[in-house]
């Protein structure tokens, strides 16, 4: 596995021991970098003129250039209306106050800058267990001899076709796919890949929930869906494990 990493840090000492500890990370799992670093927030955003052109970024949340505090929060919300929501974005900072902003755009971790390595490398395993989640393809038979590759992180949900027992439409960001296959099936291969069922007729990808309600739940489409009492114990355990990660 091949990461691209972007360091934003006006403090050269910072730059060095993130990169330290990437080395050392990647001595230690065979985890590849390729890392660009940046002592000047604008030359970040230069460097970030489309989406996915980096995978991981290290921002310092406070950076004072030439007589100017820039604040890693306007940076991130920059990048994030591009719009890119598959980076992963890390804070760094000696303050935690700061701790709460990272939820406006979607953080995905905060350290301090003298966070130890094996919480630093605690914190990178899981960014790329989400990362080895979002990268994950499946294939759908759509035909007798046809097949098409659909990206799991880009599935809304699935739902079984009424009055059909083997038969489910994946609903993904840009398309509908008919497959004859039952939804326990599908729920049974996508469980790991953080999906959980709201009731007995839809699978949900917990990555797109917006919000839920007693009896319903919303996705990031504005589809609306209802959760049923049978599937809400599971759904909520699976949706408070495994949500954290899966979204950043």
């Amino acid at each position: 596995m091949k990461l691209h990493v972007a360091i934003c840090d006006d403090e050269l000492t910072g730059i060095a021991v993130t990169e330290k500890y990437l080395e050392r990370f990647h001595f230690e799992t065979g985890v590849e970098f390729q890392i660009q670093s940046f002592t000047n927030p604008d030359a970040l955003l230069k460097n970030y003129t489309v989406p996915r052109a980096f995978d991981l970024l290290f921002l310092d949340m406070e950076m004072p250039i030439a007589g100017e505090m820039k604040k890693g929060i306007e940076i991130a919300k920059q990048l994030r209306a591009l719009p890119d929501p598959d980076l992963r974005i890390i804070f760094i900072s000696n303050y935690p106050e700061y701790m709460n902003l990272g939820y406006d755009v979607q953080a995905s971790h905060y350290l301090t800058k003298d966070v130890s390595f094996e919480k630093f490398s605690q914190v990178l395993s899981e960014i790329i267990r989400s990362l080895s989640h979002d990268a994950a393809i499946i294939r759908i038979k759509t035909g007798r001899e046809d097949w098409t590759l659909l990206r799991v992180q880009d599935i809304l949900f699935i739902s079984s076709v009424p009055g059909k027992r083997d038969q489910i439409t994946y609903h993904s960001i840009n398309q509908t796919l008919k497959e004859h296959r039952s939804i326990l099936s599908a729920g049974n291969t996508l469980k790991q890949s953080g999906f959980a069922f709201a009731n007995k007729q839809h699978l949900v990808n917990l990555r797109h929930v917006r919000k839920y309600t007693n009896n319903h739940l919303v996705l990031d489409n504005g589809k609306e869906l209802e959760l049923s009492r049978y599937y809400k114990k599971e759904f909520l355990e699976l949706f408070s494990t495994e949500i954290l990660t899966l979204s950043r």
